[in-house]
This record gives structure tokens, C-alpha cells and sequence, in this order.
């Protein structure tokens, strides 16, 4: 009788735990189902452009006219890096914007202020659009940019004191603009191995003994 009471009493213990092995089981699939879309979240954040290089890229869009441009695919369309933006070219985590490329492509208006977000940046192309206004202060935010190509736009007014700012510029391409006045000496400080166009402005003087590499420059 003794045998049978415990046997009765093992079988009742053990069926009251079966129903929490299902519920066990579910826990670790939801909790396994949310670490991965966190890990999921994680990575695609990783794999992006900031918040700042998007928001410049919609700035300078917005001021340059974009919806005119002859070719804006993808523009405004998710991240410029991973989604491909016409012209952006990026690092290889698709992480930081490192070269615009939009030559020829109908840029009207002047450069948005927020274009110094795009530090990162180390070469722009813009000849041969309508690009206005003063020579921008933004691209003085530039640090690591290269090149600087800038030709047949229609930048007016002197060329700012400032170019000691770029510790890496390797091409300054400004020609066929507007630009009047003196060329400052403080532009050579720091590209003394520089290839720069100035002609066909309106400049009235440039500081030839402060050039080292005059095969460099193009009057």
C-alpha cells in the first residue's frame, strides 16, 4: 500500500512540473528572437553614416537645389552610405562620407553652413555647375580633404584669409569663377606641394614669392 501511495504521489509531483518546460522553452525563444534584433539593430546602426553627414547631405541638397539635379538617384532615399546615393562614395564600412562626386550635374544656389558636418571628407567634385555665392567658410571645417575642385562654378568675391586651415589639400581647382582681389599670401603656408588654378577670375594679384611650387599653379 505504502509502494502504491508513493507511487502516486511521484507521478502527480512530476506531471504539476511538465507544464513549465513549454513555458521555459518559450522564454529562450523570445529572449534569443530579441537579442538577435538587437544585434540585428546593432550592426545596421554600425553600417551607416552619421546622423550629422545625413543631415549635411540633405542641408546641401536642399540649398544646391537637388530636385533639379540632372542625376539625384537615391537621394533622400535611407543612409547616403549603404543606400547608395548618386555621387557619395564612402569609407569601407560605409560609415563616414569621404568623396562627393557631382561634376556636371546642374548645382544651383550657394553651400549650406552644416557642410562642415562632412569632415570626414577628402576630395569634392563640383566643376561645371552654378554653384554661388562667397567662397565658403564650411569647407575651412574640411581637415582631411585633398581635393578641391571647384572649376566653372560661379563663386564671387575674395578669396578668404583662412587656407592654413587645410593641412592636406593636394588639388585647388577655383578657376573660371568670380573671385576678385589679392590672392593672400597665407595660402601657401601650408600648400607649398599644392597644384592650384586661379585664372580666369577676376583676381588682381597673387604673392608669387611666397609660391615654392609655381610649375604648380596655373595663372
Amino acid at each position: 500500500l505504502l509502494v502504491r501511495w508513493l507511487s502516486v504521489v511521484g507521478v502527480l509531483h512530476f506531471s504539476s512540473l511538465r507544464p513549465t518546460f513549454p513555458l521555459i522553452q518559450t522564454t529562450m525563444k523570445t529572449t534569443s528572437a530579441l537579442f538577435l534584433g538587437l544585434f540585428s539593430l546593432l550592426v545596421a546602426s554600425s553600417l551607416a553614416a552619421s546622423t550629422a553627414e545625413t543631415q549635411a547631405l540633405l542641408d546641401f541638397y536642399a540649398s544646391t537645389k537637388g530636385d533639379d539635379w540632372i542625376n539625384k538617384t537615391n537621394w533622400k532615399q535611407g543612409d547616403p552610405c549603404t543606400g547608395q546615393w548618386f555621387g557619395v562614395v564612402c569609407d569601407g564600412n560605409n560609415q563616414n562620407v569621404l568623396k562627393l562626386d557631382l561634376e556636371s550635374n546642374n548645382l544651383r544656389g550657394t553651400i549650406a553652413a552644416s557642410f562642415s558636418d562632412l569632415s570626414n571628407l577628402e576630395s569634392i567634385a563640383f566643376h561645371n555647375n552654378y554653384i554661388s555665392g562667397a567662397f565658403p567658410d564650411a569647407f575651412f571645417s574640411l581637415v582631411n580633404i585633398r581635393t578641391l575642385d571647384l572649376n566653372l562654378n560661379d563663386f564671387a568675391g575674395q578669396i578668404p584669409d583662412k587656407f592654413d586651415a587645410f593641412k592636406r589639400l593636394e588639388y585647388f581647382d577655383i578657376m573660371g569663377n568670380k573671385l576678385t582681389g589679392s590672392v593672400p599670401a597665407t595660402i601657401f603656408n601650408n600648400l607649398k606641394n599644392c597644384y592650384i588654378k586661379f585664372s580666369l577670375n577676376q583676381i588682381t594679384s597673387i604673392p608669387w614669392d611666397q609660391w615654392t611650387n609655381k610649375d604648380g599653379l596655373v595663372n
